[in-house]
């Protein structure tokens, strides 16, 4: 009797599955994103079977519904001469949830393709009082490295971090921080 509930069941899970979406083609372009963007991919890339759905000549078009860009850098990522671009996106109802940082590679026909998405590179905008961590922000894209700086002369201090591009992924190889307070010392850490 379990094995024909479970058997069933999956069926149903199966056939509600295949059901087709309704939208625009922009439509489902975010939502595919959206899909994409609940899990953290900062060492892993997005799928190449999958970056051909990911792919807009806008930026802003790539960015799931519900989301807002905070930062945005432009700049040769991958060193293919191509103009990249770096965005921090946030949820536009909901300033405190944790934001992400969306990586977008240039192609040669000019289109942007959605390569990294991550949720661990940026920390928190705010406390759990709701007191801004760092500011300013900054996130630039030079010379084949992205660069992330926050600042704070209070508890949590200043982070600074750079990411290049190796072997087809997105490598911490800087990390420099000084936070302030008793006993504090700078912390610096280069590969």
């Amino acid at each position: 009797m379990k094995k024909i509930i479970l058997l069933i069941a999956s069926f149903l899970l199966l056939l509600y599955s295949c059901k087709k979406e309704k939208g625009t083609v922009t439509d489902q372009k975010k939502n595919a994103v959206e899909n994409v963007i609940k899990s953290d991919t900062a060492t892993h890339r997005v799928s190449e079977a999958s970056t051909s759905s990911f792919k807009s000549n806008k930026p802003s078009d790539l960015v799931p519904a519900g989301y807002e860009i905070q930062y945005d850098a432009e700049g040769d990522l991958n060193l293919d001469g191509l103009s990249d671009r770096a965005l921090v996106i946030r949820k536009k109802e909901d300033t405190l949830a944790a934001r992400k940082m969306m990586i977008l590679i240039k192609n040669i026909d000019k289109t942007y393709r959605l390569d990294k998405i991550s949720d661990t590179v940026l920390p928190d905008e705010y406390n759990e009082a709701g007191y801004k961590m760092h500011d300013p922000e900054d996130i630039s894209i030079e010379k084949g490295e992205l660069n992330i700086n926050l600042y704070d002369i209070g508890p949590y201090g200043n982070q600074f971090s750079r990411f290049k591009y190796l072997n087809r992924d997105l490598i911490l190889t800087y990390i420099e921080t000084y936070n302030m307070g008793a006993g504090s010392q700078p912390f610096i850490m280069s590969l």
